[in-house]
């Protein structure tokens, strides 16, 4: 078990402990990226965020990482008398906050339309700042490189759209229009600041460098 400072938390799997000014324990918990989940509480209740005592669990499986939670909790309750007040019932302000869950881009109401499909392409990444065309919805992507862009979007807290290219009734073409459109022969393809950025691959690498993070943050390259 390790302490800390923020700039020092690993992109890993973990289970933790969040403590106070007074070094009262206020939250266990279990994440897959520690160093996110310590941002987000920095961020969301940073007056009970002084310190955080963790666990690296790199390879573990789901069960594993459940497992050490319970553990940690038994640990603290057998110390304290009491579970952390983060983890009591009813208490949620510890919990993960996602976006509010938003409608996908549509391209059209589902009626033949006279403009061309690249047009409106054109139009939905120029008005948004931050789009991603992927196979599925929000809720259900398709595919895994879906899954796995949108799921990064989500764990930096992104505000984004989404554009389906499965949907042929409401976007019609956009399957192969959008590759045009691009010059890139693969979905899903990520617009920020009306520029495309690349497919899950080289978005998970701009993760990594913390290039992905300032082009968030100012919108273009």
């Amino acid at each position: 078990m390790e302490k800390g400072e923020l700039v020092e938390f690993p992109e890993q799997p973990a289970v933790y402990a969040v403590y106070n000014k007074d070094d009262q324990i206020q939250y266990i918990g279990l994440t897959r990226k520690i160093n996110v989940t310590v941002s987000n509480h920095l961020r969301d209740v940073p007056e009970s965020t002084a310190a955080v005592r963790y666990e690296l669990l790199p390879d573990a499986s789901r069960d594993a990482l459940t497992g050490a939670w319970k553990a940690w909790m038994e640990e603290a309750l057998s110390e304290t008398g009491n579970i952390p007040p983060g983890n009591a019932p009813g208490e949620t302000k510890w919990q993960s906050r996602s976006a509010r869950p938003k409608a996908d881009i549509k391209l059209t109401a589902g009626k033949a339309i006279n403009v061309p499909i690249e047009t409106l392409i054109d139009q939905v990444v120029k008005s948004n700042k931050v789009v991603a065309f992927v196979k599925g919805t929000r809720s259900q992507p398709q595919c895994g490189f879906s899954h796995k862009m949108m799921s990064i979007l989500n764990d930096m807290r992104t505000d984004y759209e989404v554009v389906n290219v499965l949907d042929d009734f409401h976007n019609p073409g956009l399957r192969d229009a959008i590759k045009q459109y691009s010059q890139w022969p693969t979905i899903p393809q990520l617009y920020i600041g009306g520029e495309f950025v690349g497919g899950s691959d080289i978005v998970e690498q701009m993760l990594g460098s913390g290039e992905l993070q300032l082009m968030l943050r100012g919108e273009s390259k």
